[in-house]
């Protein structure tokens, strides 16, 4: 917190202020990015798989983004392709953040039936993985916006 006790000290908030104005834009576009990428790859990660289908289905969309289901990057039985399917995944999908511009929404979805009960009653995975994106945004709020010091 600035203490203003004069004409110079206003004056430093005023130039302060000014150079925020010009950037906070931008870093709250980033942090929303990087946030979505670290939720991604945690949900990958804590889906249980058969067929690797279920990890396959996780997307990066913007809100103008079309549906779609797909088959299992590498089928596998009892995850045998876990990892395989990941790794495609991320190069698939991570690159969709970068689409979302100043003030659009990032979803992270999974277009499967089955997936969104299965985390919603395992060990409420949803909830986890909000919980987890809220501390990744605090930190990164508390690495990026610090423009008043």
């Amino acid at each position: 917190m600035i203490e203003i006790t004069g004409l110079q000290d206003l004056e430093k908030f005023s130039v302060q202020a000014t150079a925020a104005s010009k950037t906070v834009e931008n870093d709250v576009n980033e942090i929303k990015q990087d946030v979505a990428g670290y939720v991604f790859l945690r949900m990958m990660r804590i889906t249980t798989v058969d067929t690797s289908k279920a990890i396959s289905n996780w997307k990066i969309r913007t809100p103008n983004d079309e549906s779609l289901e797909r088959e299992a990057y590498f089928p596998g039985d009892r995850g045998s392709t876990r990892m395989q399917s990941q790794m495609l995944n991320v190069r698939r999908e991570l690159p969709n953040r970068e689409k979302s511009k100043i003030g659009d929404a990032i979803y992270i979805s999974n277009n499967l039936d089955y997936v969104e009960d299965y985390l919603e009653n395992k060990d409420r995975l949803i909830a986890n993985a909000k919980k987890a994106g809220d501390f990744k945004a605090a930190q990164e709020l508390g690495a990026r916006l610090q423009y008043f010091k």
